[in-house]
């Protein structure tokens, strides 16, 4: 989708995160680790301003970095 909307000036980008600590967490997954919404926050922004359209980042923990998968192909 990204390619397809190059030229139109949107970008299409997407952050799979893991357990954020924020106020809709349940209780049953507070024992984990978790990692702070400004850690999330930060990736965002770094994504807006450094990532390329179409980059898909995966952020699992506070202290692993981030890495960037491949798109899926629909057809």
């Amino acid at each position: 989708m990204a390619a397809a909307n190059s030229g139109a000036g949107l970008r299409l980008n997407a952050i799979c995160p893991g357990v954020v600590d924020t106020a809709i967490v349940p209780e049953s997954f507070k024992s984990r680790p978790m990692m702070p919404a400004r850690v999330l926050a930060e990736e965002v922004v770094d994504l807006l301003t450094q990532g390329p359209n179409g980059e898909i980042r995966v952020k699992i923990t506070e202290e692993r970095p981030s890495f960037s998968v491949d798109p899926t192909p629909l057809a």
